[in-house]
């Protein structure tokens, strides 16, 4: 019997393999999107993780005062420290640029708020932070520039949480609040001369404490209405 026709006009070649199908393109295992990892403690707080808090040996240790020694005593049995009240003045110049975060409500967490002033506050050295009891925030400057560019904020809110920026003074307690405060005014339609920034601190001064000009005022750029910070008492 004849073999039946075949298009094309040629029989296939039998010492000739068959074509293979398509490969079927399987996905590789390094093609497979990795699962997310788990947000790390510091990022579940809510901080980048690129900015760390300041390490303890970038910060500067209390320095130690001169004190002559006092000979052990005991009352009722109980070790008596006996301190001068010159002791007490010496080592309280360490706190001289510190200042206390007030918050009524809610304390955030010192990790963030201490994040917050380091990253936000334009300080040229790190503050050391550190809790003072439940309600309050020690931020020890270690410049008078940086004290007074701190001091001077005008914004005080973290967290959408308002917050009283207060002075630490040895008369600090926590029952009463500190009765300095840094205050900004305004001096319209003072004369172009008495712009003069050193002018301006002798005005200053004469209201309280000059704490810094505002910037605008430093270049001359709101001459209408220059402003200062000044130290005052309540």
């Amino acid at each position: 019997m004849a073999s039946p026709p075949v298009s094309g006009g040629q029989l296939p070649d039998p010492t000739c393999p068959a074509p293979s199908p398509p490969a079927t393109s399987i996905p590789s295992s390094s093609s497979t999107p990795a699962p997310n990892p788990k947000p790390s403690y510091k990022s579940a707080l809510g901080r980048p993780a690129s900015s760390p808090l300041i390490p303890l040996s970038q910060l500067p240790d209390i320095p130690k005062i001169p004190i002559n020694p006092k000979s052990p005593s005991s009352i009722h049995g109980k070790p008596l420290v006996n301190i001068s009240p010159q002791d007490v003045k010496l080592a309280s110049e360490f706190q001289a640029f510190s200042l206390i975060a007030k918050f009524s409500l809610q304390r955030p967490s010192v990790d963030l708020f201490e994040h917050h002033v380091n990253s936000s506050w334009g300080l040229n050295r790190p503050a050391t932070v550190g809790l003072l009891d439940p309600k309050h925030i020690l931020i020890q400057l270690h410049s008078a520039e940086d004290f007074a560019k701190a001091w001077s904020r005008e914004s005080r809110i973290f967290e959408n949480h308002c917050f009283l920026l207060l002075r630490w003074t040895p008369a600090f307690t926590k029952r009463k609040d500190s009765s300095l405060s840094a205050t900004w005014i305004r001096l319209p339609g003072l004369p172009l001369p008495c712009q003069n920034p050193a002018i301006l601190e002798v005005i200053g001064n004469s209201f309280g404490r000059i704490l810094r000009l505002d910037e605008r005022t430093k270049k001359l750029k709101h001459p209408m209405s220059p402003r200062l910070c000044v130290e005052t008492w309540r």
